[in-house]
């Protein structure tokens, strides 16, 4: 069994499980340690990388943040106690989960990344929701290099709205909704837009 951590460039709140552990420091650093299950130093090091990035990717779902890992740092930890965004849902006034410069989680948030970390196989909706996270996590990346990099000639806004729109099209898909085929040419008809704009309705109604 190997132990790895990583450093976050935001503060997140003290979470801490069988298999992960997550402590804020001082000057807004967060360190992160992933207990990862493998059989030699090897592999752990190619299941680390690849249970950080699922990680990192529904992180940046949560905080609407980008997660960019940082070389290790000594600065103090802070004081370890779990706060959910439950406990404080009439002071939250953004949609960041921010209270008091800390990123909280949801109860639900913290059990989602036990599963991520513990299983080796998920089931379809969990696997649909871990795609269109990281189409989402892309987005928001490809999203800063349009603001910083004007002058290399790529539309990174285009590249961005185009990932946004596929994590859209990747939650919106229903595995048992029946696809019909184009009474025309005989093609399948996924309907799409019909599906992003139910999706956005539907969640637009909840908020």
């Amino acid at each position: 069994m190997n132990v790895k951590g990583f450093f976050f460039d935001s503060r997140i709140g003290y979470y801490k499980d069988t298999n992960f552990q997550i402590v804020p420091l001082e000057g807004d650093l967060t360190n992160i340690h992933l207990k990862i299950k493998a059989y030699d130093k090897e592999e752990a090091g190619a299941f680390y990388i690849a249970k950080r990035n699922l990680v990192t990717n529904f992180f940046s779902t949560q905080f609407l943040a980008i997660i960019q890992e940082r070389e290790k740092n000594e600065q103090k930890e802070l004081d370890k106690e779990e706060l959910f965004i439950e406990d404080f849902e009439q002071e939250i006034n953004n949609d960041f989960n921010v209270v008091d410069g800390f990123f909280l989680l949801t109860r639900k948030a913290k059990h989602f990344i036990k599963v991520i970390l513990e299983e080796d196989t998920y089931s379809p909706v969990f696997t649909q929701f871990l795609k269109a996270a990281k189409l989402f996590h892309e987005a928001m990346k490809l999203e800063q290099k349009a603001i910083y990099s004007s002058l290399d000639g790529i539309n990174y806004y285009e590249l961005a709205h185009t990932s946004y729109m596929s994590a859209l099209e990747v939650l919106s898909f229903d595995p048992n909704q029946k696809v019909e085929n184009c009474s025309n040419c005989g093609q399948l008809q996924f309907s799409v837009l019909k599906r992003v704009k139910a999706l956005v309705k539907k969640s637009l109604s909840k908020t």
